[in-house]
């Protein structure tokens, strides 16, 4: 049936998981395609500039390789199905993951290239992420010790959590916040 997205129809089927961010949004269609709309300041969309989108656009890489996404405030994050962690927007802290606090238009791979990424969260200016061995890894603000790295120095690339447990199972990240599932 003919989804609503602001004033906009869509008659797809085949979205399979949806995000909101603070401005933008990014779906999932069951094929692995990423779509993305709302505003495009710093990046946010992946589509290659900050134009800002009313309607469902493909970001610029037009995969069809994409299994998980995250939205964040001013940047996203997406898991490709060979496990590698992409991340666009506001590089602002070091939320992208790739070593600057430089803003990318476009989806650029994290910094260290691991290819078992299997879940993630976007808040401010911060990412968290889990491996398929069970670590849990931050980067980006991490006001008031978000990141859970025992201080709140900014990172610009992935680092693993200060307990380095491998018996992380799920994650959530908010605004300002970021709670984890581990299994016992």
């Amino acid at each position: 049936f003919p989804v609503t997205i602001g004033r906009e129809r869509c008659s797809a089927t085949d979205w399979c998981n949806i995000l909101a961010g603070a401005c933008h949004s990014l779906a999932l269609k069951t094929g692995g395609s990423l779509w993305v709309w709302g505003y495009g300041t710093y990046g946010r969309l992946g589509i290659g500039n900050s134009t800002s989108i009313c309607s469902p656009v493909r970001e610029i890489c037009s995969a069809t390789d994409w299994c998980g996404i995250g939205a964040g405030t001013q940047n996203s994050a997406a898991i490709k199905t060979d496990g590698s962690l992409w991340t666009w927007g506001s590089g602002s802290a070091g939320a992208l993951g790739d070593g600057t606090i430089v803003s990318k238009c476009s989806p650029i791979r994290e910094i260290c290239s691991a290819t078992n990424w299997c879940r993630l969260g976007a808040g401010v200016q911060l990412v968290g992420a889990l491996k398929t061995d069970g670590s849990l890894w931050t980067w980006g603000c991490n006001y008031q010790g978000v990141l859970g790295t025992g201080n709140t120095t900014n990172i610009c690339s992935p680092v693993r959590e200060v307990s380095s447990s491998s018996d992380w199972s799920d994650l959530s990240v908010g605004r300002s916040v970021m709670l984890g599932i581990r299994r016992f």
